[in-house]
């Protein structure tokens, strides 16, 4: 077997409750791509270890490293999740000095001040890696003593964040084995004006010496290929079908089940639950007794504030978030899946304009449980579920009500609400997309 290494600062098991999805990206190409002739070794950072050690402390952590990887079953994937330093230089110490860091790891602003003192740095450390910086040193260390053990044939750079290009393009410079960049997301999205400019021509630095890249749709593919002038491929968010293995029965409520976090500033469930209140006028008190909305995320406190305020606080079962086997559970027992699209606004945005696959949208499809759109996008979204035949789109509170009305007289009767979905879903399976990927690999690792 061809041995290949990944740098991805979120991988599961290892990673930030925030990143879940995209963080099951590198470990589901892992698990899959030994069918193809490929023995992976991804190097992640742990959520729970970082900024927790100092640079003395690097040899101890290679030494596990080491020991993981020499304890590891011929041809199996291995996932070594390492710590990150406290901080790597003063200007990575200084930003998240200038920073709140949240509980789930992600970051938010302490104050004005602050957010004003933290732009200059911000900016420098565009040179030298976003937060994920102090990473860099440590996933160094264990890669060096990874090369010294196996042969490594080629190298994947997930992004994001920064960590995982930085790290590729200095094996490629210190080894010579080619590498790939692997983008869950437009590496520019998150920049806008003069930040976007500058942040370009370094992205376009950084990835000077890859082969190629990848990307999760066609249309911002299409833009990377424009920016990086590499060769580009597609390969899409999708599903495990191993991880979907649970029995279902039928509900004694009529269900619809939403997971994960929403961003209220760019996705409208308040539209959701207007469409809820509305239906809740057009049923009886008995049939509107059998009907419930389940929500598991971080999102619930902002959830149970909704229901009161449209006054269906009585159907909606809220909760923090609960481990991903349980949501898979709740998934494939749900009778309508909600998916929410992005606001039409961030269609001005070059990255956005399309629309956008919300990650959750190919668990969805691993579910095989019919998928309720709102408002939709008028683009890709819309494509990829009127293709699919996995779903239905309605874009406003009218609609949702009716359509909620008749899935419910239809499960009322006994029956299932519809789902008959096209044999395109079975592209979205990873093993079909490991198979691409290996492809890929073989292309550029000849």
């Amino acid at each position: 077997m061809k041995t290949l290494l990944i740098f991805a600062h979120e991988c599961v098991p290892f990673n930030r409750t925030g990143s879940t999805i995209g963080a099951q990206r590198p470990a589901q190409f892992a698990k899959h791509l030994a069918a193809f002739g490929w023995r992976t070794i991804v190097i992640c950072c742990d959520a729970n270890q970082r900024r927790s050690i100092t640079k003395k402390d690097i040899p101890g952590i290679v030494s596990q490293a080491l020991k993981t990887l020499t304890e590891s079953k011929v041809g199996e994937p291995v996932i070594i999740a390492t710590p990150s330093l406290y901080h790597e230089g003063i200007i990575d110490a200084l930003w998240h000095k200038l920073v709140k860091t949240n509980k789930d790891g992600t970051f938010s602003e302490k104050n004005k001040i602050y957010s004003i003192l933290r732009k200059p740095i911000t900016f420098l450390k565009f040179f030298t890696g976003d937060f994920s910086q102090s990473w860099i040193p440590v996933a160094k260390a264990v890669a060096t003593s990874i090369h010294k053990e196996s042969k490594i044939d080629f190298c994947i750079a997930e992004h994001g964040p920064d960590a995982g290009l930085f790290l590729a393009r200095w094996f490629h410079k210190k080894y010579n084995v080619k590498w790939i960049a692997d983008f869950r997301d437009p590496i520019l999205r998150s920049y806008s004006g003069f930040s976007r400019m500058v942040y370009k021509k370094i992205s376009k630095f950084l990835l000077k010496s890859a082969s190629a890249s990848i990307n999760v749709n066609s249309y911002w593919a299409e833009l990377d290929k424009q920016h990086f002038k590499l060769p580009v491929f597609v390969l899409p968010n999708g599903f495990d079908k191993q991880e979907y293995n649970f029995k279902t029965a039928r509900n004694t409520q009529f269900t619809v089940s939403y997971f994960g976090n929403f961003n209220k500033k760019i996705q409208d469930m308040d539209m959701f639950f207007k469409g809820l209140e509305l239906a809740k006028r057009k049923l009886s008190s008995a049939d509107y007794t059998s009907f419930k909305f389940l929500y598991r995320g971080r999102g619930h406190h902002e959830i149970l504030y909704k229901a009161k305020q449209y006054n269906v606080e009585e159907i909606v079962d809220s909760a923090e978030t609960v481990p991903r086997s349980e949501i898979i559970r709740l998934m494939m027992n749900a009778d309508l899946l909600l998916l929410l699209s992005i606001a039409p606004y961030l269609k001005l945005d070059i990255f956005f304009s399309k629309g956008l696959h919300p990650g959750k949208t190919f668990e969805y499809f691993g579910a095989q449980k019919p998928i309720l759109c709102i408002p939709g996008d008028k683009g890709m979204l819309d494509e990829l579920i009127r293709e699919s035949k996995t779903g239905q789109i309605k874009s406003n509170e009218q609609e949702i009500a009716e359509y909620l009305v008749h899935a419910f007289n239809e499960w009322k009767q006994g029956k299932q609400v519809p789902y008959t979905p096209s044999a395109s879903r079975e592209n979205y399976t990873r093993g079909n997309q490991a198979h691409q990927l290996s492809e890929i690999l073989n292309k550029y690792s000849n």
